[in-house]
């Protein structure tokens, strides 16, 4: 049985917005399912489940759902086995703005009771942590753009590129070896950290090759074409901040359809498939 979303705010059952965070467009609309997360609805008997978990990238901020490239993954798998879109299933547990820690502890919530078919998993920048007190949990988002407490600025004092890069490494391979153990197939979509600057640390490194690199799927190589509507502008009026545009969102789905295919996440008749059907 999944899990409500945990986030608050305007993760809402049925919610509806025309604006979200950083975007205030209101151009594209924000649609939350009865779980209170942004997309469809559960769907057991769906030919094929995925199950995202990310921040801004796969909650799409900035765009119809129907323009990012988890929704363009999911038609070009639907497209590949031989089904409509509306017979596969799309469970998108995303949230922006927070870390790799909270995306691991939301998929073993959701997974706990469901198998999806394929989980993907889309790490957040390594500079994001999350922590836990004794008034539950919270995070620090990354320096010059979270709030100015006290343990903010303490913490990004002692924070350092290696430690961010290792605690990611540790939730990849958390995923990893977890869905290895449950049989589940999962891909890992690559945007915001270059994995090979950080071999030439020899303690990073040995986190590196315990990596399984058939599921990593980097998109760094592909250049930002266009832009998503929550543009933010300096005071010159100057562009300096937007997500991907739905061009290029297009662009990313189709790199990680040919990943997958070519790893044989998506064998042209899955028994899964055939299971569900």
């Amino acid at each position: 049985m999944l899990k409500p979303c945990d986030r608050g705010g305007f993760f809402k059952p049925f919610n509806v917005m025309d604006n979200n965070g950083p975007d205030q467009s209101r151009t594209k609309i924000y649609r939350y399912n009865s779980l209170g997360y942004r997309g469809e609805e559960y769907d057991p008997a769906a030919a094929f489940r995925i199950f995202t978990f990310g921040c801004s990238n796969t909650f799409v901020t900035g765009l119809n759902w129907e323009e990012g490239f988890p929704y363009r993954f999911k038609e070009r798998v639907a497209e590949h086995f031989g089904y409509q879109v509306s017979e596969l299933n799309l469970m998108n547990f995303s949230a922006g703005g927070h870390s790799n820690d909270y995306s691991v502890r939301t998929m073993l919530r959701q997974c706990e009771d469901e198998s999806p078919d394929l989980i993907l998993f889309d790490p957040s920048p390594i500079n994001r942590i999350e922590y836990v007190n004794e008034g539950g949990y919270g995070e620090f988002f990354c320096p010059g753009r979270t709030s100015q407490t006290q343990k903010s600025l303490e913490y990004y004092d002692f924070y350092t590129e290696t430690m961010g890069f290792v605690n990611f490494v540790k939730n990849l391979l958390f995923v990893q070896w977890y869905c290895q153990a449950r049989s589940l197939s999962y891909l890992f979509h690559i945007r915001w950290c270059d994995i090979d600057r950080f071999r030439s640390n020899r303690t990073c490194l040995d986190y590196i090759e315990q990596l399984d690199f058939s599921r990593i799927c980097s998109s760094r190589d592909i250049a930002k074409v266009d832009d998503a509507a929550d543009r933010i502008y300096n005071e010159n009026g100057d562009l300096i901040w937007s997500h991907d545009g739905p061009v290029t969102n297009k662009l990313i789905a189709d790199r990680l359809y040919h990943f997958a295919c070519e790893q044989g996440l998506l064998p042209r008749q899955a028994a899964k498939v055939v299971a569900h059907s």
